[in-house]
């Protein structure tokens, strides 16, 4: 039969407490504060960065009457903690658009249409896909607003970026009128596929709809797989070990940013609080780091077409990738500790930490860290400042000073004759330009390598101003210390900063005016169309685990 749902009233009453994986207490609480509009009471619950007016169903066939509606965010905090600081040790199990507030009678799968739960074999559900760790809802009629909406996925991820941390914050984002048309949240299972039910009052009317994470399995179905794994497996249940099994109950999966002892990965990810790195378990078996900003790999387990199924952390043996007969394909060892999490961190690195926080193990794969600072704006750069795919640009609009994509930094004359100087430093790896305190000007790689540098140091509380004949690095006193001036080389050929790491550099080219195109016999010339600085681009998200195959997906011209 499908899956049956759950006894959501009694499993996420507010102070209940449930162990789950590894023996671990969770306390459910309630967040409130977000409010959802349903100009036409079609809601449609999926992933919000996946609202295409292509994809767009009429909803779930469960319609509600138009209007304002709470979103409850169902939270899990371990520890069986309370207060303002249990957030920061809180999950989020589920998710609820109240529309009535009344008990909940009966439950049913929320469907589209052409969707029969009839149909559907033992435990399997309709839900929809996650591969960015978010889930939301929206109605159906707002889809291709959002889709016809060119900042509409900038404008998410400025606004998930915004949460400080705090994970369980819910983000609203509002229409030309201010109201919230789109409710979005972490979803606490990480990446994986969720169902969405409906609750039917006693008279039957629409009470809510609610998207569950899995975080905390029915305890009813709990014991009914302990009684018959006692009568199956009794005689076998000595010879297999904890890190040798694979049945990995669904609470039992990650999340975050880390990796709990007895904890799994199963086609899943965890990503560094930053975004920027993601530990992935592939569905060729192999476990890989990558980087997300700059699509490429750091580390990987070397475990690809092995069949290793299951990713766990085991005590004694840390880092384990197990088979599907639960035998150890790898493991990454502990140094003689005991392991207690595993840490995806925010400077590359994957450490294997034991119960005081001593890294027993790690990937080796932390990066040197490209200096930061403020962003420098309008057409200056003061001490301490920087630029990471930005622009300056002269008060007349003249001249454009750009650090761009390629690493790259470029003078343009917006006046039609395009790059004017550059420090040539393409393909050398992205990272950043800083005006250092001591009035160094220099362009770091992905790698905290200095490839381009003023060689000013020596001048403090100097200043870079993008003038209108070009860009000038300037003393407190106001000497010039470098520049670039219209149709001549820099004042100053400074020679590439050398590091420490010894990188042998080579001396700055100076740059040289482009030379005028020669109009067309009779005609005149026409001015070249000014150059578009490169502008950031948006983080990529780590490749989507597959959804087990129990899953299905909802009929193809259907949102779900």
């Amino acid at each position: 039969m499908p899956l049956p749902a759950p006894d959501f009233e009694r499993l996420f009453a507010p102070g209940t407490r449930h162990t789950i994986w590894g023996g671990r207490e969770v306390t459910i609480r309630l967040r409130t504060g977000a409010s959802l509009w349903l100009p036409s009471g079609r809601v449609v619950a999926g992933e919000p960065f996946m609202y295409f007016a292509g994809d767009a169903s009429d909803g779930f066939v469960q319609r509600v009457p138009p209007g304002h509606y709470p979103v409850v965010l169902i939270l899990g905090v371990f520890g069986g903690e309370d207060g303002e600081d249990a957030i920061a040790h809180a999950t989020i199990a589920a998710a609820r658009l109240v529309i009535r507030d009344e008990p909940v009678a009966s439950w049913e799968m929320a469907v589209y249409d052409g969707q029969d739960v009839a149909k559907l074999g033992d435990d399997e559900y309709f839900g929809y896909p996650v591969d960015g760790g978010t889930g939301g809802f929206v109605d159906a009629q707002v889809i291709p607003s959002l889709d016809a909406d060119g900042e509409y996925l900038d404008r998410l991820l400025e606004a998930l970026g915004e949460r400080d941390n705090d994970y369980t914050a819910p983000v609203t984002l509002t229409d030309a009128e201010s109201e919230p048309v789109v409710v979005a949240f972490s979803s606490g299972g990480g990446d994986g596929h969720y169902p969405t039910w409906v609750g039917r009052t006693a008279d039957g009317e629409v009470a809510c709809l609610l998207t569950d994470f899995f975080l905390l399995p029915d305890e009813d179905d709990e014991d009914d797989e302990d009684d018959e794994d006692d009568e199956d497996d009794e005689d076998d249940e000595d010879d297999e070990s904890p890190e040798e099994s694979t049945h990995i109950a669904l609470g039992d999966f990650a999340q975050g940013d880390r990796l709990h002892a007895g904890q799994a990965l199963r086609r899943q990810s965890l990503t560094s609080p930053s975004g920027r790195y993601t530990l992935v378990h592939q569905d060729d078996g192999n476990l890989v780091l990558y980087h997300n900003t700059e699509f490429r790999s750091l580390w990987a387990a070397g475990t690809d077409g092995t069949q290793a199924r299951v990713c766990t952390l085991h005590g004694t043996h840390g880092l384990v990738l197990l088979d599907g007969d639960g035998g150890r394909v790898w493991s990454s060892g502990t140094e003689g500790g005991t392991a207690a999490r595993l840490v995806v961190r925010d400077d590359g690195d994957i450490t294997v930490e034991d119960s005081t926080g001593t890294a027993v193990w790690s990937s080796g794969t932390a990066e040197a860290a490209v200096p930061e600072g403020p962003v420098a704006m309008g057409d200056r750069m003061l001490p301490g400042q920087t630029l990471g795919r930005q622009s300056l640009t002269s008060a007349s609009g003249r001249y454009t000073f750009v650090h761009q994509d390629d690493g790259n930094l470029v003078l343009y004359d917006n006046a039609g004759r395009g790059a004017v100087w550059s420090s040539g430093t393409q393909w050398r790896g992205t990272g950043r330009l800083v005006l250092h305190p001591d009035g160094n000007l220099a362009l770091y790689d992905r790698e905290a390598r200095v490839v381009w540098s003023t060689d000013t140091a020596g001048h403090p509380e100097s200043v870079l101003t993008v003038q209108d004949d070009g860009v000038a690095l300037r003393a407190p006193d106001g000497a010039v210390l470098w520049s670039v001036q219209a149709g001549r080389p820099p004042a100053v050929a400074s020679p590439l900063a050398r590091p420490a790491l010894g990188l042998p550099l080579s001396p700055l080219t100076p740059g040289r005016p482009l030379t005028p195109a020669k109009p067309a016999s009779g005609r005149a010339m026409t001015p070249a169309t000014p150059a578009t600085p490169a502008l950031p681009s948006i983080p990529a998200r780590p490749k989507s685990p597959k959804r087990p195959a129990v899953r299905p997906e909802p009929p193809e011209d259907e949102a779900g």
